[in-house]
């Protein structure tokens, strides 16, 4: 006797696979209760979807967990100054913390890559210190690319005053981005000064948070 075998939770189940066929068997009793609730049991599946507990080992621990699968944060490694008045991309980058949540992001020479899809926020802090008067412009922007890092777009820029020697100057920004796969899909920092300014470590980061799957 075959009995019925259910596909879910890798793929959903249709009242006929819930079914025995009637070719005299003795069925068990789960196959009959199956069989006689095959209706109820196709609609929460599809109201659930396929494989809901995702990574983790049940649903229930999937909701404990808030649903945000991935934080991370990544810091300047060491202290720079920018030449020129046109944006430099942010080379050296290490992890801020050795206790992140899932599989983290990846990074080569400060271009970063997503371990997954989904939405993801991002944060982008920059400290300096201006080193000589009568700059007009600070701050740094969040660079994007869907093609592999062939090319790059801005997803935002934050600039603001540092006109004296010695001004302190911090600027913040936040923004979403949709990851619709994790093979072209690449995120870079860059920061811009109008005078010799040097961006600090530490105080300039960056922070990852997936919000949820696409």
């Amino acid at each position: 006797m075959a009995g019925v075998t259910s596909s879910y939770p890798a793929a959903l189940d249709s009242e006929s696979n819930l079914t025995p066929p009637n070719n005299g068997d003795t069925l068990s009793v789960a196959d009959h209760w199956l069989a006689g609730n095959a209706g109820p049991i196709v609609a929460i599946e599809t109201e659930l979807g396929t494989d809901p507990a995702g990574t983790f080992t049940d649903v229930k621990s999937r909701l404990d967990s808030g649903l945000t699968t991935e934080v991370d944060m990544w810091k300047l490694t060491s202290s720079f100054t920018p030449v020129g008045t046109s944006p430099v991309d942010i080379t050296g980058v290490t992890r801020y913390w050795a206790d992140y949540k899932g599989s983290g992001m990846t990074q080569s020479s400060g271009v970063f890559e997503f371990p997954s899809t989904g939405y993801y926020l991002i944060g982008y802090n920059t400290s300096s210190i201006t080193s000589t008067t009568g700059g007009a412009y600070v701050g740094g922007y969040i660079v994007y690319s869907t093609d592999g890092g062939s090319s790059y777009n801005s997803l935002t820029g934050q600039l603001t005053a540092g006109r004296n020697t010695n001004d302190y100057v911090s600027t913040s920004g936040m923004v979403y981005i949709p990851v619709l796969n994790t093979s072209n899909y690449r995120v870079k920092f860059q920061v811009q000064a109008a005078v010799s300014t040097l961006f600090t470590q530490n105080l300039t980061n960056m922070t990852f948070i997936k919000l949820g799957d696409l």
